[in-house]
């Protein structure tokens, strides 16, 4: 199995070892898809991981690039476009069964977050479809997450947790009390437990 704790599985798959093993992963919790295929097979060989439709709205989110390293949240699922166009950067994602950063491929799941590099400033436009849910799992210890896209808009609330913190292009500052939370930053959060936040 991969490091990973959430994935998202197209409507094409027909037979779950063609694209990933999934046998023996305990870092796995949550899979989006709606493909009815994959959904009983996690029903009946996975049970404990959770999952989730694919809501289907149609979203887009703009990031203003600045030159050199950038640190961007997703949002919702990204259409094949959108993954293509990340696909030209220079781009890092969080492993957490590794404790570092690891190449990004193709696998963008909502929630997480991807460092960007760019040799010059630049608007990044991503597009995609929100998911069924708006949670995202945190893990005891520290997490790197972000906001989902929702039905109530851009501001998400405030997780109400001690050390929230928000990356910027001057780096980490903190969520500060009634501050709300944005899809698309990136947030490095400290938790207790595991916990669901955003739902």
């Amino acid at each position: 199995c991969t490091s990973l704790e959430s994935i998202v599985i197209g409507s094409g798959v027909t037979e779950i070892y063609d694209t990933h093993v999934f046998d023996g992963c305990s870092s796995l919790t949550i899979v989006y898809t709606d493909n009815e295929f994959v959904k009983n097979w996690f029903a009946e060989n996975m049970p404990d991981v959770t999952v989730l439709s694919l809501a289907g709205k149609k979203l887009k989110i703009d990031y203003n690039l600045v030159l050199g390293w950038n640190f961007i949240g997703i949002p919702f699922m990204l259409d094949k476009t959108s993954v293509e166009e990340l696909g030209t950067f220079y781009s890092f994602i969080y492993d957490a069964d590794r404790d570092c950063y690891i190449r990004a491929n193709s696998d963008y799941a909502p929630g997480s977050a991807v460092w960007l590099f760019t040799k010059k400033a630049t608007t990044l436009t991503l597009r995609g479809t929100s998911v069924e849910t708006t949670g995202v799992i945190l893990s005891k210890g520290w997490n790197i997450v972000s906001p989902l896209y929702s039905e109530k808009g851009t501001a998400v609330a405030n997780p109400g947790l001690d050390d929230v913190w928000y990356w910027t292009p001057a780096g980490y500052s903190k969520l500060l009390p009634g501050e709300n939370a944005k899809p698309g930053t990136v947030y490095l959060i400290y938790s207790d437990e595991t916990q669901v936040i955003w739902k």
